[in-house]
């Protein structure tokens, strides 16, 4: 290791300044107080037309799916052997084929019952694993795959 020029020394400390007092404390509005941080973007509310949706339509068939079902759908359809992990969490619904790439969020055929950390898993879903070959997760090009898709009524709807 070469040794500290002595001229770059002595030039960082002609331009540093002393520790000196800052200014006083100033109190923080609550708006931005550390418990309630904001954290990047707000998300807006729902139109009134989807939240309506979801109130008639959306919530009652999700309450009614996990009313019927017999636990968390990838435990019984994958072997112990190959199922990523345990399962963990509160009940959900998982859309097969996603809502970004226009999913129907009422075709049955197209929701699955799943525990919330399977649930997560299969949104990072890639062609080839074992929730696609399983049939959990559908993929552009698989069979099922235009089966699923939202109808314009519903697309309208969630829009």
């Amino acid at each position: 290791m070469k040794p500290p020029d002595p001229a770059k020394i002595a030039a960082w400390r002609a331009r540093s300044k002393p520790l000196g007092r800052g200014a006083p404390l100033v109190v923080v509005p609550e708006r931005y107080d550390a418990n309630r941080r904001r954290k990047g973007t707000t998300l807006r509310d729902r139109s009134p037309d989807l939240a309506d949706y979801y109130r008639r339509v959306r919530g009652p068939l999700v309450a009614q799916l996990i009313a019927e079902s017999r636990g968390c759908e990838a435990a019984l359809r994958i072997p112990p052997a190959e199922l990523p992990g345990r399962c963990h969490g509160p009940l959900t619904v998982h859309e097969r084929r996603r809502r970004s790439d226009s999913g129907s969020l009422e075709n049955r055929a197209n929701l699955v019952v799943a525990c919330l950390a399977h649930n997560s898993a299969m949104a990072d879903c890639a062609r080839g694993d074992v929730w696609h070959r399983h049939g959990l997760v559908v993929l552009r090009g698989d069979p099922e795959y235009q089966a699923l898709r939202a109808r314009p009524r519903e697309r309208k709807a969630a829009s």
